[in-house]
């Protein structure tokens, strides 16, 4: 995407030209455009950047797990707590030590594994949801905690979520302006695993995955970030 500052300067350039092709009227259009649009991208680093600021506030008072040997960055601890929102859970076994219910949920390839959760003192259990293909939707996973990098694309597929939020007009600009939106609001929230960018209909949506999590001081949840 071109910069605000870049833009600016290209239309000082081109001003003589625009002026024959258009005439001043029409250059006044144009000129009240790129003003619009530098307050666009200013409002949107705006809103990134305070997504940003309350993730780091909210992961400073999480406690995480240690990572696992097999290039898995890590999962996001929350103690006394499970999930209750997942399309699909599995029990793994009894006797499960977090480390071997973790890598049951790495392991996983019938569906997308997106948290483990112990009950205590032993049983685990897997959750996460189907893919599914879908001509109108690109699926982002959450795969770390904050920023782009965070979010791995499935284009054509979809995870069938249900919580669904329009893309206000001004971050519609480019499908990569809505997934940064997107990004932004799922990443203010930590039970939020992942999106759907939707494009059927009037208008985009984020379409979120959110794990419900629910207080319960018999189970140690374990949400993937890898």
């Amino acid at each position: 995407m071109m910069s605000t500052s870049s833009s600016l300067c290209r239309f000082q350039a081109d001003r003589t030209v625009l002026v024959k092709l258009l005439g001043e009227n029409m250059l006044a259009v144009y000129n009240m455009r790129l003003v619009t649009s530098a307050l666009v991208l200013f409002m949107f680093t705006s809103s990134i950047e305070a997504a940003g600021r309350k993730w780091y506030e909210f992961q400073r008072d999480e406690k995480r797990s240690q990572n696992i040997d097999n290039g898995c960055r890590s999962f996001l601890h929350r103690g006394d707590a499970l999930s209750i929102r997942s399309e699909v859970m599995r029990k793994i076994g009894n006797g499960a030590t977090p480390e071997i219910c973790k890598q049951a949920c790495l392991e996983e390839r019938g569906f997308i594994c997106a948290a483990a959760q112990i009950q205590l003192p032993a049983s685990c259990y897997i959750t996460g949801y189907y893919l599914r293909n879908d001509y109108f939707s690109n699926h982002f996973r959450r795969v770390c905690d904050h920023g782009p990098a965070c979010f791995k694309e499935e284009r054509g597929m979809s995870g069938g979520f249900t919580e669904s939020q329009s893309i206000p007009a001004y971050f519609q600009i480019t499908e990569h302006v809505q997934s940064l939106y997107c990004m932004a609001r799922c990443e203010q929230t930590a039970a939020c695993v992942g999106f759907d960018l939707r494009r059927e209909g009037k208008s985009p949506k984020c379409v979120f995955l959110d794990l419900g999590i629910f207080t319960d001081y018999t189970f140690e949840l374990y949400i993937r970030r890898c």
